[in-house]
């Protein structure tokens, strides 16, 4: 093994010549320990480096014979020498570079890691594993214009991906980077694999990346979708609403995310998309979507109500399995309801069909046990010409009735719709006959009406924001005066709160989104608003005291320059006038405000204000080729 190791020795040293960085080598060559086994050679020096020679040697088990692919030091190097370890060098001259290739360092205390080999080589795929320590990127080095198809790191302290900007590979697999707060991903990779990065708050996708898949990212809130993105999976388990680009196709997942809204653009909801999204209550879908694919939104037990567009003319096989919906329009686009599209949805009650549909399959509906309401957009006559489909091929000997397991089909002629009061409620039936909740646009005016169908009036919060509905529902927006005081509701009626400008004018509301008029302490500066409202600026006379407003708004304290005009103003605010002691020095104001120069009369007292710093005078001055004594209250005694 000496023997081996010395022409180790001799072929690196070549290698590090020709290579364009310097290799770390080791200071102390007295051997601190060896060892031998049919994957590897090793070598540890006192000054803590560590050279593996990777065999190629071809093992055999269960009569199979294959290369060696796999590399752990925890099984072959001792714990208390993995523990003296600074660097670990792996030559992998002799290795096939077309295996994959696994190196895994067992936690091991290396904060540098080595390949040597041929320069120029691409590899299949390079992994490594268990190198904590390391939390340099630029302490991992792979041999002179190496490539990879594959690269893959997981279990080290890096906190940046810095490292990787020169280095080429087709698919990278990152996992259980601790440290790692912000990544910003190479640009030559198409595929990536992010995991188990319990810190990463932000992620920066290069713009032709082609497949990601994220999970257990529970700190990730900053992230871009790439643009020429064909597949995105992400396990979310960091945020509760997102936006789907128009492009691509997106899987997710996980029992976080509560809304999604679709790119207006966007043609289909593409297969799987929000599959098992647990909590997902509320969907926003353009009128440019055409098709929802199989599973789409399988098992979204929180989605209880979904607004589906006449745009849409193909809903796919189990695209609503499972999920929490307690009534549904389809779409009037639509010709064919498929099977299972609605399989589990045990609490549907309602469902509208329109004459649009004219085949069935017979397990379109199966195990929705709470639906009692058809309404159906065509007449018996029309309903009776429905064709049964049967998926499985076996043929359906029930009727259209049997479908729906005896829930009531109500015909066009017979549909409610409208305002219905019903009781203390007022309730409203869309064109389908389906009683709408949530929000809902008539006649041009929005509403609000809770899971029961009631519309809701006055105060109503929303997600997590405020709107006022007055006592007719209308949703309110712009200026609204609400018992006796102001707010102001953007163009989507949400109660604006703090800084907000309007018309032109600024204005700030309180937490409650109370108008705050009058003077106002906020964020440690004072500001003061008229009895509209309306934030001041410049010059204004409070009380008949003058104030300085900044271009902010923010009163101006202390010095206050105007052209080549000064003012002071005292910690209240209020400009000064007469005599005033600052900085330990006299200045003299006038009844304008403005600090004084030069001689200055009162009655018949004299004093002489600094012409540079406006300071009143005390000792002798020369003035005008004359010197003038001034005594310790400023009077000149020889005027």
């Amino acid at each position: 093994m000496r023997t081996r190791l010395k022409l180790f020795s001799s072929v690196l040293a070549a290698i590090m010549i020709l290579t364009s960085f310097s290799l770390i080598v080791s200071a102390d060559t007295t051997v601190y320990a060896e060892g031998s086994n049919s994957y590897f050679d090793w070598l540890l020096y006192e000054d803590g480096l560590l050279d593996v020679y990777c065999k190629p040697t071809q093992q055999t088990s269960w009569g199979s014979t294959y290369s060696n692919t796999s590399f752990y030091l925890a099984t072959y190097v001792s714990e208390e020498n993995l523990n003296r370890v600074s660097t670990v060098r792996f030559d992998i001259s002799d290795l096939n570079s077309e295996s994959w290739l696994s190196f895994y360092g067992g936690k091991c205390k290396a904060t540098m890691v080595i390949f040597v080999g041929p320069e120029n080589t691409s590899y299949k795929s390079i992994s490594l594993n268990g190198f904590p320590e390391v939390v340099n990127g630029e302490n991992i080095f792979f041999p002179k214009g190496a490539s990879f198809k594959s690269l893959s790191f997981e279990g080290f302290g890096i906190k940046s991906f810095d490292f990787l900007k020169d280095i080429s590979t087709y698919s990278l697999s990152v996992g259980s980077f601790d440290s790692l707060e912000n990544a910003v991903i190479p640009e030559g990779a198409k595929t990536l694999s992010l995991y188990s990065c319990k810190n990463l708050k932000k992620l920066v996708l290069p713009d032709k990346i082609q497949r990601v898949e994220l999970s257990r990212l529970p700190l990730l809130t900053e992230y871009n979708y790439p643009r020429y993105i064909k597949e995105f999976y992400w396990d979310i388990d960091s945020v509760k609403e997102i936006t789907v680009p128009y492009y691509g196709r997106y899987f997710f997942n996980g029992d976080m995310l509560e809304k999604a809204e679709l790119a207006y653009g966007r043609t289909n909801i593409n297969e799987r998309m929000f599959a098992y999204c647990t909590s997902l209550n509320n969907v926003i879908i353009p009128d440019t979507v055409t098709t929802i694919e199989y599973n789409a939104f399988a098992w979204c037990d929180n989605l209880k109500s979904v607004n589906l567009p006449d745009s849409i003319t193909s809903i796919y096989e189990r695209a609503f399995r499972g999920s929490g919906l307690t009534s549904v329009k389809i779409p009037s686009g639509v010709t064919k309801l498929e099977y299972g599209v609605f399989l589990d949805c045990e609490d549907l009650q309602s469902v509208y069909i329109p004459k649009s549909v004219t085949s069935i399959d017979c397990g379109a509906f199966t195990r929705c046990e709470s639906l009692k309401t058809v309404n159906y957009g065509g007449t018996k006559a029309d309903w009776e010409k429905i064709m049964i489909d049967d998926y499985w091929g076996n043929g359906y000997n029930g009727t259209l009735y049997d479908v729906f397991a005896g829930a009531t089909i109500n015909f066009s002629s017979s549909l409610k719709t409208g305002w219905v009061k019903n009781g203390n409620d007022w309730n409203y039936y869309d064109d389908s006959g389906r009683m709408v909740t949530g929000w809902f646009k008539i006649d041009g005016e929005w509403y609000l009406f809770d899971s029961k169908g009631a519309m809701l009036k006055d105060w109503q919060k929303s997600g997590s924001d405020w709107y006022y509905l007055g006592g007719n529902g209308v949703m309110r927006t712009g200026w609204q005066l609400v018992g006796f005081d102001w707010y102001y509701f953007g163009d989507s009626g949400v109660m604006r709160a703090g800084w907000q400008i309007v018309d032109g004018k600024w204005y700030y509301f309180g937490g409650n989104g109370i108008m705050r008029t009058g003077w106002q302490s906020i964020g440690g500066k004072w500001y003061y608003f008229t009895g509209g409202g309306a934030m001041v600026t410049g010059w204004n006379q409070l009380g008949g005291t003058w104030y300085y407003f900044e271009s902010s708004g923010a009163m101006k304290t202390g010095w206050y320059q105007s052209g080549s005009t000064w003012y002071y103003f005292g910690d209240s605010g209020a400009m000064k006038t007469g005599w005033q002691i600052v900085g330990g020095k006299w200045y003299y104001f006038e009844s304008s405000g403005a600090m004084k120069t030069g001689w200055l009369q009162i009655g018949s007292t004299w004093y002489y204000l600094d012409p540079s710093s406006g300071a009143m005078v005390t000792g002798t001055r020369t003035i005008g080729g004359k010197d003038y004594n001034f005594d310790s209250s400023g009077k000149c005694t020889n005027p």
